[in-house]
């Protein structure tokens, strides 16, 4: 099983997600007015976003392993729509 991580609260780049979804990896994160990945992986469905908690992010990693094979065939779907220039645009 794969996924992308990003357990971190702060700023994380869009590139980052826009790679993992290519390669239809579904992401897990953690909801922050400064993660922007999080708005990404919901507006998408690509993913899971849990509370910026210990046990949302662990909430948030095992709900995206438990879906995967569903995310990951959502990433593929999307991946087109999450082009590096189609988000530096948003």
């Amino acid at each position: 099983m794969l996924l992308t991580i990003i357990s971190i609260i702060a700023h994380c780049r869009d590139n980052v997600v826009a790679e993992a979804v290519a390669s239809g990896l579904p992401v897990a994160t953690v909801s922050s007015p400064l993660n922007g990945a999080a708005s990404v992986v919901h507006r998408y469905g690509i993913g899971v976003v849990g509370a910026p908690t210990a046990s949302g992010f662990a909430s948030a990693v095992r709900q995206t392993l438990d879906a995967q094979s569903e995310l990951s065939a959502r990433c593929l779907e999307v991946s087109a729509e999450l082009d590096w220039t189609v988000l530096s645009r948003q």
